[in-house]
């Protein structure tokens, strides 16, 4: 499943840009090694164990699914392998592919000021507790934090 994750991560790409040259392609383009966390950090195996679950207990004629419980096992194992394998080794990776000197404190900084703003404002008028939506809604709703945002 791994491989097949890494392969597809690695392959898509090429046959996306051979179909779309348009230069809005170019721009989003990621290099092989920001690529690869992409593809090693993926969900892996939900889907299938819950399809596993949904398998019935009994056949058409009443008789017990003699493999359900390694049709079970085996998604359940593959979940609890790659948690582990590749959540154990993911901040490894995360350096080796230098996502770690990203810093966007500044603007997170600008948006939780923002929020906390709104979120007093909501708490303290009483007219605008009417008339406003709660400062939980969609962040950008709001015409003053739309103005925090532009400075």
């Amino acid at each position: 499943m791994i491989g097949c994750r890494l392969l597809y991560f690695y392959t898509m790409p090429s046959v996306f840009r051979a179909i779309d040259r348009r230069g809005s392609q170019v721009s989003r383009r990621i290099s092989v090694r920001e690529r690869f966390p992409l593809a090693w950090s993926g969900v892996r195996g939900g889907v299938s164990l819950a399809g596993a679950l949904a398998v019935p207990d009994t056949t058409a004629d009443g008789r017990p699914f003699e493999y359900k419980s390694l049709i079970v096992f085996i998604p359940a194992g593959v979940i609890v392998v790659t948690l582990f394998g590749q959540g154990m080794s993911l901040p490894r990776v995360i350096k080796w592919a230098h996502y770690d000197s990203v810093d966007d404190s500044a603007g997170q900084r600008t948006a939780e000021i923002a929020l906390t703003e709104e979120g007093l404002r909501y708490v303290t008028d009483p007219a605008q507790r009417d008339t406003a939506p709660p400062p939980s809604l969609p962040i950008g709703s709001t015409p003053s934090f739309r103005s925090t945002c532009a400075h």
